[in-house]
């Protein structure tokens, strides 16, 4: 570079914005933009640091068809973090000189002008470093797509259009790039750490063991447990654990803040993450293939259940509550990779693989112990159009008018909600699962009680399988294999009309608070058996004086004891989430057992007496507790109800006297409602229920459908 050219570049202190007008989108064809990020410019010879041009970031902008664009380029996944654009870059001029760009961009004569693009600090660190790492011994630059830069941000219009085309572009993409951030709390022995664990899995072809024919293989060789100790749970175990043994215990905490990293809870992370076959975790100088990572957090899990949590944690040093803590356990990556795998799976055509639904993929990241965040609301929807396989047959148009309006915020919640419940292709009644309350302030106001606003933390419903490898076992709407909502028309849009089936009107509920998981809280489990004693012992009596119109045995209601605390459900490691069995009764009896005694020897003062029933919980009462309070954990957060046609079931916490208990055509579980006074067409939605004796389609020959109008 000669002196003339860095005496421009450091008079120049003020540029001229970049005009997207210059640089426009043919939305018909449709085109999208590209940046070319050039080498940094030779620093000069001179003490003064205010003389130094290689800092900063230079490229041009381009334009091209994106079904096929001009040159091969990598998109980049990053956090934008604080909005304001402290930073630049500077944008080169378009000539008719028609040389390679990184021959004009070195010469040094003449006349050189450049225009500015303003930046977030995040994203300037982000290109700074993935300059630095970039080759540019080829002769050709750095080709990118950034949301920040690609996209004019300042056009609405532009921008619903080209956030409707994001999920072309990763796909489109030769690689994305998942930018972390710096290097920081040793992240690059971490990064090493993912590459060796990861590379031993790989080499080992763990990967081959994840479909549905071989997955039981690998479990029996991550929990140790192969009957013949096949060569591969022998080789699994002392080279994959043996390695993760050897690398992970020293740098948990270091592994733990890796983890915590802004970008794993971006809404937009799910659709970056999975739509590229190549996708690079990078963190400061550092990058590493994706998979490395899946490989090694499986891994790290398998090493904890082959050596026991309890050991495990004696050996790295930490105690059981710091071991909760850490998210490195139970990381977020564990979603990503979910919806990856199924993605690039489906992208492939490999048979029996369906990809997500948007439905399914607003539960991966709203439901459950993950925050997830969007600094629009409507982009908790629009950051997944590009994922979900039924994105077309939903047809839903991110619209960015009205900008953080509460009210437009809330209509585009409802319009999204009343697709996926009732389009034909993918409709669902389960959408109903997440409208939870309360909801989220504002748009609350403007919501139907129907419509889920999908903040973070929302519960997963009681009814949750992997559709993928389990076959339902609950069918209240009497079909097993595809059931389809029948929708009815109405006027008004925030209205939801559905067909279904009346069970009955609750006629008492339990009072006080909802059901919360015992674990060892004896008073706790034998007072929640009180209240469910009963409301049995009332509906026998309902037996009694209906005997045409019972629904259960006297056989049957007895099951109800064992059957209601779970909703019917037991989950074991052989079988997983399955209905409740005889097993399910024979731990509900023992732990049913151990609780009284536990209550009773608290409050026995014969020290002889207290030790035997104490002696009796220690040797028998153990054995069945985990899976039992684990299985409880389905029904959190309800309550037992009795309908007057004598139905007992559990229902949302919300729920009580004078609801209304349905089952919608298409639904697979119940659903709680209330009468709008003064209007017998209308309900409020309450929430999710489970109701004993109609889980099998037993209420469609006991009534007759009528038409049920959602506010």
């Amino acid at each position: 570079m000669n002196n003339t050219t860095r005496i421009k570049l450091k008079a120049l202190n003020s540029f001229q914005e970049f005009s997207y007008q210059k640089s426009h989108i043919d939305e018909k064809i449709p085109e999208f933009r590209l940046l070319e990020l050039y080498p940094p410019l030779p620093s000069p010879p001179s003490s003064d640091s205010s003389d130094d041009t290689s800092s900063e970031l230079i490229c041009r902008i381009f334009v091209t068809p994106l079904s096929s664009p001009s040159k091969p380029f990598k998109a980049l996944s990053y956090v934008w973090g604080d909005d304001t654009k402290t930073h630049r870059i500077l944008v080169k001029r378009e000539t008719s000189d028609k040389r390679s760009s990184l021959m004009k961009y070195h010469d040094t004569e003449g006349e050189r002008e450049y225009l500015k693009i303003p930046v977030t600090h995040s994203l300037f660190t982000a290109l700074h470093n993935l300059r630095s790492a970039h080759d540019f011994s080829s002769g050709e630059p750095m080709i990118l797509w950034i949301d920040q830069i690609c996209i004019n941000q300042g056009d609405q219009i532009e921008k619903a259009h080209q956030v409707g085309l994001m999920g072309q572009i990763y796909s489109t993409a030769s690689e994305v790039l998942v930018w972390l951030g710096p290097e920081e709390n040793d992240s690059d022995k971490v990064m090493q750490a993912f590459r060796e664990v990861g590379q031993t899995a790989r080499d080992l072809n763990v990967e081959s063991y994840f479909t549905k024919e071989k997955l039981q293989t690998y479990l029996n060789a991550m929990n140790n447990v192969d009957p013949e100790t096949s060569e591969f749970t022998t080789e699994f175990q002392s080279k994959v654990i043996g390695k993760a043994l050897e690398k992970f215990p020293p740098i948990l905490k270091e592994m733990d803040k890796w983890f915590q990293r802004g970008w794993f809870g971006r809404a937009w992370t799910v659709q970056e993450f999975c739509l590229c076959k190549e996708t690079l975790f990078v963190c400061g100088r550092e990058s590493l293939v994706a998979e490395l990572v899946q490989l090694s957090v499986m891994a790290l899990q398998a090493s904890c259940r082959a050596h026991t949590m309890h050991k495990f944690t004696e050996e790295i040093g930490i105690t059981m509550e710091e071991m909760d803590e850490l998210a490195v356990f139970d990381p977020p990556t564990n979603r990503l990779f979910h919806c990856r795998v199924r993605r690039q799976k489906f992208m492939k055509g490999v048979e029996g693989s369906t990809g997500d639904r948007l439905l399914a993929l607003l539960r991966n990241l709203y439901a459950g112990r993950y925050v997830t965040t969007a600094k629009e609301h409507r982009d908790r929807i629009y950051s997944l159009l590009g994922l979900a396989v039924d994105a077309e047959a939903l047809g839903i148009v991110p619209d960015y008018t009205g900008m953080r309006d509460d009210e437009v915020t809330a209509r585009i919640l409802t319009d999204a909600a009343r697709v996926m419940i009732t389009n034909g292709t993918s409709g669902r009644i389960d959408a109903l699962c997440f409208s939870q309350f309360p909801k989220l302030a504002g748009i609350r106001d403007h919501l139907p009680t129907w419509v889920a606003d999908w903040r973070s933390g929302l519960k997963l419903s009681y009814y949750e399988i992997h559709e993928a490898v389990d076959e339902h076992f609950f069918a209240a709407c009497g079909e097993r294999l595809k059931p389809e909502p029948v929708a009815v028309p109405d006027n008004n849009p925030k209205i939801l009309g559905l067909r279904g089936f009346v069970v009955g009107t609750i006629e008492a509920a339990t009072p006080g608070d909802a059901w919360t998981p015992t674990r060892y809280d004896a008073s706790r489990f034998v007072q929640y058996m009180t209240e469910l004693s009963g409301f049995i012992k009332q509906a026998v009596e309902k037996d009694k004086l209906n005997p045409q119109q019972a629904f259960h045995t006297p056989e049957r209601r007895e099951e109800s004891w064992w059957r209601m605390p779970t909703a019917d459900m037991f989950w074991t490691p052989e079988k997983d989430k399955h209905r409740a069995d005889d097993t399910a009764k024979e731990y509900f009896q023992i732990y049913s057992k151990s609780m009284q005694l536990m209550v009773e020897a608290a409050e026995e003062t014969d020290e002889a007496v207290k030790e035997e029933k104490i002696a009796w919980y220690t040797e028998k009462g153990t054995s069945g507790q985990l899976l039992w309070w684990q299985s409880m954990e389905y029904t959190e957060g309800k309550r037992p109800f009795l309908t007057d046609s004598g139905y007992l079931g559990m229902g949302p916490s919300e729920c009580k006297e004078g609801d209304v208990v349905v089952v919608f055509c298409g639904g697979r579980i119940p659903f709680v409602l209330r009468p709008v006074e003064g209007d017998e067409r209308r309900y409020q939605f309450i929430g999710e229920a489970f109701c004993d004796g109609i889980m099998d389609g037993e209420i469609m020959g006991r009534t007759e459908s009528c038409d049920f109008f959602l506010v």
